[in-house]
C-alpha cells in the first residue's frame, strides 16, 4: 500500500505501480533478495523539489545486506544520482536525500533481523534545514542539511531495488505500509500513524 498524502488539502492519493516476483500477506509483501519489486512510474507527486517531504516504511528484514527498501534514483549509482532512498548495511537502516550533487544522510538505526519496524524520516526544507529520524514513533536524531532542493529523478520510484536492479542491491525480507507525504510530519503526527499501525504488525 503506497499512499502519497498532500498534506494540505488533507486527502490521500494512491499510486498503482507494478510489482514483481512478490507473494502478498496481508498486511506487507515479502521480497526475495534476487528479484522483488515494485515499480511506481515517475510523477509529480513523487518529487519533493524545494519543499518539506516524508517517507514512512514499515520493514520486516530477513537477510544480512546492503539493500535498498525504497528508492529513486537517477541512472548511474553516484551519489549526484540520489533522489531520495531508504536504505540498508547490514542491519542498519537509514535514508539519503541529495540535490543532484551529493546526499546528507540521516541518523543511523541498528535494527535486528526479523523485527518490524516503523522507519519514519522527515525533511525540513522550509522552516528549518533538518532530517529527522523515527523508529517506531520516537526520534532518534536529527541532521542538519544544506539542500536548496531534492533531485528531480526522471525514474520510478522502486520498492525493493535499486533503480530496477541496475546494482544488485535487491530487499529480502517484508515491507508493508509505505507513505510519502509532500509535508514534514510532526512528532504527534508520527506516533498517531504508529499507534494506528502497530497492532498489525505484532507491536
Amino acid at each position: 500500500h503506497l499512499s502519497i498524502r498532500r498534506q494540505r488539502q488533507m486527502c490521500i492519493r494512491d499510486r498503482n505501480g507494478t510489482m514483481s516476483n512478490i507473494t502478498y500477506t496481508s498486511p506487507y509483501f515479502t521480497y526475495n533478495g534476487t528479484s522483488s519489486q515494485v515499480s511506481v512510474a515517475d510523477n509529480v507527486l513523487l518529487e519533493p523539489g524545494s519543499g518539506d517531504w516524508t517517507m514512512e516504511v514499515w520493514v520486516n528484514q530477513s537477510v544480512l545486506g546492503n539493500d535498498v527498501v525504497l528508492g529513486k534514483f537517477n541512472n548511474g549509482g553516484l551519489s549526484a544520482n540520489v533522489s531520495y532512498s531508504i536504505r540498508t548495511t547490514n542491519t542498519t537502516y537509514y535514508t539519503q536525500i541529495g540535490n543532484g550533487i551529493g546526499v546528507v544522510n540521516s541518523t543511523n538505526y541498528t535494527g535486528t533481523i526479523g523485527t518490524w519496524y516503523q522507519l519514519v524520516y522527515v525533511f525540513t526544507n522550509v522552516a528549518s534545514n533538518t532530517l529527522q529520524t523515527f523508529v517506531n514513533g520516537v526520534s532518534i536524531g536529527s541532521a542538519a542539511h544544506s539542500l536548496a532542493s531534492v533531485l528531480n529523478s526522471v525514474n520510478p520510484l522502486y520498492i525493493g531495488s535499486y533503480n530496477g536492479g541496475e546494482y544488485p542491491q535487491w530487499f529480502d525480507g517484508k515491507i508493508g505500509i509505505t507513505r510519502l507525504y509532500d509535508a514534514s510530519l510532526t512528532s504527534a503526527q508520527v506516533l498517531q500513524n504508529f499507534n494506528a499501525d502497530k497492532s498489525k504488525y505484532g507491536l
